[in-house]
């Protein structure tokens, strides 16, 4: 398959594996796109699958992937709502990276 070709089946089995209630299958689907194009929509997508999971570090190290992307993008004002995300979310201790990732974003 070509590229556009296998993005569009993946997508139709990852909202079908959504569909279905299978997070774990819709989570390979999502991380596959990702490998092809690192796109934002992919990274939420990763995201809130791993919070139905509840897994809270894979969710985080994606949240932190995510925000790299968007500032790669130059997109501003969503990588600033993505990082006061994800400092709600870390602990004290784990916040000064954040804080200086924010320095970037502003």
């Amino acid at each position: 398959l070509e590229q556009p070709q296998l993005q569009q089946k993946l997508t139709l089995l990852a909202a079908e594996y959504e569909k279905r209630n299978l997070p774990h299958q819709a989570l390979r689907a999502y991380k596959h796109l990702f490998q092809i194009e690192e796109k934002s929509i992919y990274c939420e997508k990763i995201i809130a699958t791993y919070c139905t999971l509840r897994k809270e570090k894979q969710q985080t190290a994606w949240y932190s992937r995510w925000l790299l992307l968007l500032i790669q993008q130059q997109e501003w004002s969503t990588a600033e709502s993505v990082a006061q995300t994800i400092l709600q979310q870390t602990p004290d201790i784990d916040k000064i990276p954040l804080y200086e990732t924010l320095e970037t974003i502003y």
